[in-house]
């Protein structure tokens, strides 16, 4: 059996709040449901079941990061068409969170899939979105607290997301 997985951060109640009304604001698309808005770190893909307590493990290495993130720019990826909020400019603990994952991930032997070139810290808020263009929008602050380990659930009506590992 195998489960698919990432690493993510995943919004307070203020933050999702927030997130809600901009995606509310927005048209030509499907929303993301309340509970599946997170930012990712890693997604891992397919992993054996008997991966996640090693993966558990590796995100209780990151249960004290505790920043405020600052998400002021509204953006847009052609393929897979999906309108998303993210930071101009993106805070040197971020990056260094995300390289920290990465290293742990690949020192670990975890496989990744997807991996990109860049790191571009976003929150997806609609899928099959309008297209739209790149531009600044008043701040939505969230406290991030801790590295999640979440698990995607396909169904027909799209994914589900459940979170098998919280410390922060």
């Amino acid at each position: 059996m195998s489960c698919r997985l990432f690493l993510a951060l995943w919004p307070d109640d203020a933050a999702r709040d927030a997130l809600l009304g901009l995606q509310a604001e927005l048209i030509g698309g499907r929303p993301v449901l309340a509970a599946n808005l997170h930012l990712t770190l890693a997604f891992l893909g397919q992993q054996p079941a008997n991966m996640v307590p090693l993966l558990r493990g590796l995100s209780q290495r990151w249960s004290n990061f505790d920043y405020l993130l600052r998400f002021d720019q509204l953006g847009y990826f052609r393929r897979p068409r999906i309108a998303w909020v993210g930071m101009r400019d993106i805070p040197e603990p971020l990056i260094a969170l995300h390289g920290s994952v990465q290293a742990a991930l690949a020192e670990a032997g975890v496989s990744q899939s997807g991996v990109h070139d860049s790191f571009v810290p976003h929150v997806s808020l609609l899928r099959d979105a309008e297209p739209l263009s790149q531009r600044d929008i008043a701040p939505i602050m969230w406290r991030a607290r801790g590295v999640v380990l979440a698990e995607s659930i396909v169904q027909p009506g799209g994914s589900q997301y459940r979170i098998l590992s919280r410390d922060g």
